[in-house]
C-alpha cells in the first residue's frame, strides 16, 4: 500500500502483476534500459540459485545485490531496477 495510487492503477490485477526490484550494476541497468532484457534470461545473470534473473519485493534486499561501476562514469553509484 506504500505505492502511490497512479502506479497501483497501472498493474493488471487479473494476471497478478506486481512491481519487483532487481539489484544490478549501472552498466547492466543502462543496457536493459536501451535494449530491454535479453530474450533468454539464462544469459542475464548467474546467481545463488543458478542462471537467470532474480527479482524481490523488498528494495533493501535488492540493494544487497547492487554493484557500483568500479572504474567508469558511474563510479561509486549503485544501481537497482524497479520492474513491472
Amino acid at each position: 500500500d506504500a505505492l502511490p495510487e497512479p502506479e497501483r492503477r497501472r498493474l493488471e490485477k487479473d494476471v497478478n502483476e506486481v512491481y519487483l526490484w532487481h539489484g544490478s550494476s549501472p552498466a547492466t541497468v543502462t543496457q536493459v534500459a536501451l535494449q530491454g532484457f535479453p530474450a533468454s534470461l539464462d544469459d542475464f545473470n548467474t546467481g545463488m540459485f543458478g542462471r537467470g534473473a532474480y527479482f524481490v519485493e523488498d528494495a533493501s534486499h535488492a540493494d544487497e545485490f547492487s554493484e557500483d561501476d568500479k572504474d567508469g562514469y558511474y563510479k561509486g553509484y549503485y544501481a537497482m531496477m524497479l520492474c513491472r
